[in-house]
C-alpha cells in the first residue's frame, strides 16, 4: 500500500518531521488493510496540527493529526485515552475509524480518522450557508440545533473520570488542588495576556482594568466546587461540531486540550465563538444557536449559576481574540464590538441574551 501526501510542502515548516511521517506511514495502513492506496489531501495546517481529507478505495474520510516533540507525558496520554474511550463507549461519534496515539524516539502523533458522511457540514459551514436566511423557520431550526449541541456537550461533561478504566486515577489524585489551580490559571492568564501597563491599539487601560475587576468580582462570589470537575473538550467551536443531514450532533477534534476542568468554561468557549460570528456577520442566526444552547444546558444541568459560569469561558476567549499573545480578531471594528460585549457581560457578572 502507498500513501500519497498532497500538501507536504508545509511539513517541515510546521514541525512535522520525517520520523512522524514514518509513524503515520507505518500505522495508518493497519486500519485499512484491504485498501490499495491512500491519498491524503491537506485541508488546514498549523503548528502542531494538520487536517486532511482522505480517499481510500473510493471511500472518503476526515483525518486530524496532532503531533509534537518531547515525551508524551503519562497525564496527557491518560487524558486522550480516557476521552477516546468515552467517545467509543457512548457512541457519540460512531463514525470514528481510528483514535490512537503513536510515539517514537521522543516524538508523537495522535490520529483521529472519521468516515465521511454525505451531507455532513460543520456548524460554521452551515451558518455561512444559511446566513441570508430569515423568518421563523430559520429561527426555529438554529435554536433547535443549539439544543442538540447542548445535549452532546453535556454528554461529555457528565462523564465522570472515575467511570473510565483508563486515566481515571490521574484525574482523581487531588480534585480540590486541581480545581484551585484552574482558578489560579485564569488569573495568571489575565496578567500574561492583558498587562494593563502596556498600550493596546483598540482598548484603553481603563477598560482593561474594568474587565479585570469584573472577573475578580465574579471569582470572589463564585461558589463552584471541586466535585463539578469533569472531562471538558477544551476546543469547542463551530469547526469542531459536525451536523449530519439525517442525525444528531457529532463532536470532533478531542485534541491535547482535553483536560479536567470547570464545564462552564467549555460552554463559554463556544458561546464566545458564536458571539464573534454574530458581530462579524450581522446575522441573528448565531444568536439563535446560543439561545437554544443555553436554554437546554440550563435545563439539563439544573445549575442556577450556569450563566455566571459562562463568564469564565467568555473571558478566556476575549484574551485570545483581542490581545497580541493570543489569536487577535483582524477586523478592528469587529474587535471593538466584541470587547464591548465581553465587558458588558463580565461587568454584569452573568451572560444575558
Amino acid at each position: 500500500m502507498k500513501i500519497f501526501w498532497l500538501g507536504e510542502a508545509n511539513f517541515q515548516r510546521l514541525g512535522f518531521t520525517s520520523r512522524m511521517r514514518e509513524m503515520v506511514r507505518r500505522e495508518l495502513p493497519k486500519y485499512f488493510p484491504e485498501h490499495k492506496d491512500i491519498i491524503l489531501m491537506l485541508e488546514k495546517a498549523s503548528r502542531g496540527s494538520f487536517r486532511w481529507n482522505m480517499e481510500a478505495n473510493g471511500e472518503r474520510f476526515y483525518v486530524k493529526m496532532d503531533f509534537g516533540r518531547g515525551p508524551y507525558s503519562r497525564k496527557l496520554k491518560g487524558r486522550r485515552e480516557a476521552m477516546f474511550k468515552f467517545v467509543k463507549t457512548q457512541r457519540l461519534t460512531g463514525i470514528y475509524q481510528i483514535q490512537q496515539i503513536f510515539a517514537s524516539h521522543g516524538e508523537w502523533v495522535a490520529l483521529e480518522v472519521l468516515k465521511f458522511i454525505e451531507g455532513t457540514v460543520t456548524l460554521d459551514e452551515l451558518l455561512k450557508k444559511k446566513m441570508a436566511s430569515n423568518g421563523q423557520e430559520a429561527t426555529l431550526f438554529f435554536r433547535s440545533l443549539g439544543r442538540k449541541i447542548a445535549e452532546s456537550v453535556e454528554g461529555v461533561h457528565t462523564t465522570k473520570p472515575s467511570s473510565l478504566e483508563v486515566g481515571g486515577q490521574i484525574f482523581l489524585s487531588d480534585r480540590e488542588k486541581v480545581y484551585k489551580k484552574a482558578i489560579r490559571d485564569i488569573l495568571k492568564r489575565m496578567d500574561v495576556y492583558m498587562p494593563v501597563n502596556e498600550e493596546h491599539p483598540l482598548i484603553s487601560r481603563g477598560d482593561r482594568l474594568k474587565l479585570q475587576e469584573g472577573l475578580r468580582k465574579i471569582l470572589r462570589g463564585w461558589t463552584g466546587e471541586s466535585n463539578r470537575l469533569c472531562l471538558v473538550h477544551g476546543d469547542l467551536h463551530g469547526e469542531n461540531i459536525l451536523v449530519p443531514s439525517n442525525s444528531g450532533i457529532i463532536l470532533i477534534d478531542f485534541s491535547p486540550r482535553v483536560h479536567l476542568g470547570e464545564p462552564r468554561w467549555d460552554d463559554g468557549r463556544l458561546v464566545a465563538d458564536l458571539l464573534e460570528k454574530e458581530i462579524e456577520t450581522g446575522s441573528p442566526l448565531p444568536g439563535e444557536v446560543i439561545q437554544g444552547f443555553i436554554e437546554k444546558s440550563e435545563e439539563l444541568t439544573g445549575d442556577s449559576l450556569y450563566r455566571q459560569g459562562l463568564c469564565f469561558g467568555i473571558f478566556s476567549m476575549t484574551l485570545l481574540k483581542l490581545f497580541p499573545k493570543g489569536r487577535p480578531i483582524r477586523d478592528p471594528e469587529v474587535a471593538r464590538k466584541y470587547f464591548s460585549n465581553s465587558l458588558r457581560i463580565i461587568e454584569a457578572g452573568c451572560f444575558s441574551n
